[in-house]
C-alpha cells in the first residue's frame, strides 16, 4: 500500500512570539493507516514546546463512527476552534462539483490549536450557492474554514484560512486574512503580521 499523504509545518514569529503551524490530510479509507499518520504527526508536533495550530482534513468525524484521528488530537491537548461538534459541515460536494444544492453533511476538516492560543471565531466558507464559480462549480469538494485566533497573553490576532481544495488542506496567511480580521476585530493592525 502506497500513501502519498503527509504533513508539513512551519515555525513562525508573530508579534515577537513563536508558534508552530501545521497542515495535513490524513488517509480517508484505511483507519489503521490514518491512525499511524496521526501518531507520526503528533510525534512531530510534540517535539516542540511552541503553541501550535493544526489545519487539515483529518478524515475523521468529531461526532461519528470515524473519530480516531480527531479524538487522538483532542486527547493530546488540542482544542477544536469549532466548539459545536455537530455543526460546521465541510464535506463533501459531488466529485464533479456540479451538485445543486450543497450536499455537505459531515465535518472532517478542522482548525485545532493548543498552547497559548484562543479561538475568537470560526466560520465555514464556500458552502453557499453564491460561492460557486460562474460555470456553476463549487470551489472544492470540501468547504473551507476561516478562524480568527489570538495568541495569549499577547493581544496580537492571527486570522487563518484553512481551505480545502480537492480534499487537500492548504494555508494562506496574508493581506486578505489581515483585512478580514481588521474588519472583525477592532485594534487588529499590520503590526500583528511581522
Amino acid at each position: 500500500f502506497n500513501s502519498l499523504r503527509g504533513y508539513t509545518y512551519v515555525d513562525v514569529e508573530l508579534s515577537g512570539k513563536q508558534l508552530r503551524i501545521a497542515t495535513t490530510q490524513l488517509e480517508p479509507e484505511v483507519a489503521p493507516i490514518r491512525i499511524m499518520q496521526g501518531n507520526e504527526l503528533l510525534t512531530a508536533l510534540d517535539s516542540s514546546p511552541l503553541p501550535q495550530i493544526l489545519l487539515g482534513d483529518l478524515n475523521a468525524r468529531a461526532d461519528g463512527p470515524s473519530t480516531d484521528a480527531y479524538a487522538k488530537m483532542i486527547a493530546a491537548g488540542f482544542t477544536d476552534a469549532w466548539s459545536d461538534p455537530t455543526g460546521g459541515a465541510t464535506c463533501c460536494q459531488a466529485a464533479d462539483l456540479r451538485n445543486d444544492p450543497s450536499i455537505l453533511d459531515e465535518r472532517i476538516d478542522y482548525i485545532l490549536h493548543r498552547g497559548d492560543i484562543d479561538a475568537l471565531n470560526v466560520d465555514v466558507i464556500g458552502e453557499a450557492l453564491a460561492d460557486r464559480t460562474s460555470a456553476g462549480l463549487w470551489p472544492s469538494d470540501h468547504a473551507g474554514l476561516v478562524a480568527t485566533l489570538r495568541l495569549l497573553p499577547e493581544p496580537g490576532v492571527l486570522a487563518l484560512f484553512g481551505l480545502g481544495f480537492a480534499g487537500l488542506a492548504s494555508t494562506r496567511l496574508g493581506i486578505a486574512a489581515r483585512r478580514r480580521s481588521q474588519a472583525a476585530i477592532p485594534g487588529a493592525t499590520d503590526a500583528c503580521w511581522r
